[in-house]
C-alpha cells in the first residue's frame, strides 16, 4: 500500500488541487496551515455523495460546532485548503460502502487518523509521521457514537499540543455535559421507579437541604 513519504511537505499537498466544487461522490482532504510558521500544517480526509456540498458545509459551521477538526481551523493564524482526492462514478452500487472503504484508505495514506492508532493500519516498518498532523478521531469504518466515544482518549495521547489543548478543554466538557445528560434521562428516573417498587419504599424521602441532602443525584 502507498503511504505518504516523510519527505513530503504542505507545497505537494497543496498542489493536488481538483475540483472542490464537484457535487458527486468521492473524497476531499482538507489542509489547514499556519500563517506564522511555514513548517507546520493539518490534515482532515472526508467523503461525501456531494463533496461540493459537504466543504461548503464545513466553510459554513467550523465557527459554531466543536471537533478537533473545527478547533484547530478556529485557531488564530490559520488558513485552510480544500483539495479534491478522487470521485465515484454515477450510479455505482454500494456507494456508501466503498466511500467508507476510501475514506479508511485515504486516511492510512495521509496518516490523518490518531497518531496511537496510526500503527493498527500502517504496514510493517511503516512509521507514524512526527510531528503527527491528523485531526481524525474516529475511525472511518466505525463512526456509531460509541465507537467515537472508545476511541476518544487518544485524542488526549497526541503529541500535538492544540490536540491535547481539545482534549482538556472543550471535548472534557462535552463529555461531562453528556454524563449528566443521561444521568438526568436515565439514571435519575430507574433509580425513582426502583424506590417507588421497592418494599422499603417508605423509608425513601424527598431530599431536605436543611438535613445536608444533596438536591440531586448530579453531582
Amino acid at each position: 500500500m502507498y503511504t505518504m513519504p516523510a519527505s513530503a511537505d504542505c507545497r505537494s499537498l497543496l498542489a493536488i488541487g481538483g475540483d472542490i466544487h464537484f457535487n458527486g461522490a468521492g473524497w476531499y482532504l482538507h489542509i489547514i496551515t499556519d500563517e506564522t510558521d511555514p513548517t507546520w500544517y493539518a490534515l482532515y480526509v472526508g467523503q461525501s455523495e456531494m463533496v461540493g456540498k459537504r466543504i461548503r458545509y464545513h466553510k459554513t459551521h467550523f465557527t459554531i460546532a466543536d471537533s478537533l477538526h473545527y478547533f484547530t481551523w478556529r485557531h488564530p493564524g490559520k488558513k485552510s485548503v480544500f483539495v479534491l482526492l478522487g470521485c465515484l462514478p454515477v450510479g455505482l452500487e454500494d456507494e456508501a460502502i466503498i466511500l467508507n472503504i476510501g475514506e479508511q484508505l485515504l486516511a492510512t495514506v495521509f496518516q490523518a487518523l490518531p497518531e496511537v492508532m496510526m500503527p493498527e493500519y500502517l504496514p510493517s516498518g511503516v512509521k507514524v509521521r512526527l510531528p503527527h498532523h491528523g485531526l481524525m478521531v474516529a475511525r472511518p469504518m466505525k463512526q456509531g457514537h460509541r465507537d467515537a466515544v472508545n476511541d476518544a482518549w487518544m485524542i488526549y495521547k497526541s503529541s500535538d499540543p492544540l490536540a491535547r489543548q481539545f482534549a482538556n478543554t472543550v471535548y472534557k466538557a462535552s463529555l461531562d455535559e453528556g454524563r449528566r445528560t443521561q444521568v438526568a434521562l436515565e439514571q435519575a428516573p430507574q433509580i425513582a421507579t426502583k424506590r417507588a417498587k421497592s418494599k422499603k419504599a417508605h423509608l425513601f424521602r424527598d431530599p431536605d437541604e436543611d438535613y445536608g441532602d444533596s438536591p440531586s443525584v448530579m453531582r
